[in-house]
């Protein structure tokens, strides 16, 4: 154990002794979440924190009359807040006969928290022992926290409370348990001021009874010291006794508290796979439900990244699907576009030679085979394919007396157009025959 903690352990003793030796009912500070005197709510970055301290009201500062208490508080993370204090009233007259000490158990959580908005019940003074008769201190609390600027919010409470809540004389002899409901109401502006400690807070409440106001300084980020004046509306009272040299019920109070957060325990965070969020939840108190919450952000997280992973391979692999459709469109595209180039060509030299055939069907029908026979090779030469241009010159060597030529070129224009009935006549008597009959009319 090293000095700091032997040093923390020191004090933590010296709190406990103090106040057994100075060991009134609600000091003030003394409540786990209280503003002043009355409840407060839960803050959250306290989850899983462990306090120990002492406050005091000082009364009379002359006669030196106060009342003290030692407190422990635990707020755990399923927003349990538990306390335990051993309280001694101050005298209730001149005397200073003894008052008695008691010690009580304190319990309130937040059952709803929206937004900015906030439900908070408990119970309070659950005493273990008591020389009087008095009512337990059950409450209902509702809060509002108000952004004011980007480094100030002011948290307003109010609510309403039995037993010490409605009626808590500083004459401990008193009894609480014919008193009605009462209300209260609470302010606490949470400033800059030290923020690295945790900030200063102005504290500002009206339990029903009276108005007290106090702030709270955090010296360092383990220990706070808190002072405020109870009763303001009469601190002309300060120090006075009444006609009968007892206390006043509702006297004024310097209120000075002392309290020491001790050091968390360290738990062990789930590992998140998820970029960034590590550094945030890192920072955030020990809470099972985030913890619980990341978990299961992990596990969707982890999951959307492997489906993202298949659907980006998917991605990947459509488009170079369609990539190589593209390329396939492309080529079809450049065949289409020769093939129109063909087509185009094509009706060209057909058009030349449809015209040939023309000029050669004239000098046939005059006889003029030679010159009939050259025009129709010019047009076989154009257009190689054209059945016609064929059958054409095998009509004219026939004339010629070229039964052979004739043969040959009938039969490459059947094979061009097998449809040419013409031509399969012609050539149906030349192989019967060897000749050709008069009535058969020959392939123009």
């Amino acid at each position: 154990m090293n000095e700091i903690s032997y040093k923390k352990l020191y004090l933590i003793c010296l709190i406990f002794c103090c106040s057994i030796l100075f060991c009134n009912t609600r000091v003030g500070f003394s409540r786990p979440g209280s503003i002043i005197r009355t409840p407060g709510i839960i803050e959250h970055e306290q989850f899983n924190q462990y306090i120990i301290g002492f406050s005091g009201e000082v009364t009379h500062a002359t006669d030196l009359n106060y009342a003290s208490s030692i407190y422990f508080h635990s707020l755990l993370a399923d927003k349990y807040h538990f306390g335990l204090t051993y309280n001694r009233p101050a005298s209730i007259d001149i005397d200073y006969i003894a008052p008695p000490s008691f010690a009580s158990f304190h319990i309130h959580t937040q059952i709803y928290k929206r937004n900015n908005i906030g439900i908070n019940l408990g119970i309070h003074d659950v005493l273990y022992e008591s020389q009087n008769n008095h009512q337990i201190s059950l409450f209902a609390l509702f809060s509002y926290n108000q952004p004011i600027s980007v480094d100030y919010n002011i948290e307003t409470t109010f609510g309403f409370g039995t037993g010490y809540l409605s009626f808590d004389s500083h004459r401990y002899t008193d009894s609480s348990t014919n008193t009605m409901n009462n209300l209260f109401v609470g302010l606490k502006l949470h400033t800059p001021l030290m923020s690295k400690n945790g900030g200063v807070k102005f504290l500002l409440e009206y339990d029903g009874w009276g108005i007290n106001m106090g702030t709270s300084l955090p010296v360092s980020p383990a220990w706070t010291i808190q002072i405020g004046i109870t009763h303001l509306e009469n601190l002309a009272q300060f120090g006075d006794w009444d006609a009968n040299n007892t206390i006043y019920q509702n006297t004024p109070a310097l209120a000075l508290g002392f309290q020491m957060n001790i050091p968390k325990v360290k738990y062990k965070k789930i590992n998140s796979s998820i970029t960034g969020l590590n550094t945030i939840y890192n920072q955030l108190p020990y809470d099972e439900s985030i913890d619980s919450l990341v978990r299961h952000a992990t596990v969707l997280v982890e999951s959307l990244e492997d489906s993202l992973l298949f659907k980006h391979q998917e991605s990947t692999s459509l488009n170079m699907e369609n990539q190589l459709l593209n390329q396939q469109i492309n080529s079809l595209e450049d065949s289409l576009r020769h093939l129109k180039l063909d087509l185009v060509i094509s009706e060209v030299n057909l058009n030349k030679a449809m015209k040939y055939l023309s000029n050669s069907l004239n000098l046939y029908y005059t006889q003029n085979y030679s010159l009939a026979l050259e025009e129709t090779d010019k047009a076989i030469n154009i257009y190689p394919n054209l059945a016609i241009s064929y059958a054409r010159k095998g009509s004219i060597y026939y004339k010629l007396n070229d039964i052979k030529r004739a043969t040959i070129n009938w039969n490459i224009a059947l094979k061009l157009d097998p449809e040419y009935q013409e031509v399969r006549n012609v050539l149906m008597q030349i192989k019967q025959n060897n000749s050709i009959k008069e009535n058969i009319k020959l392939p123009e």
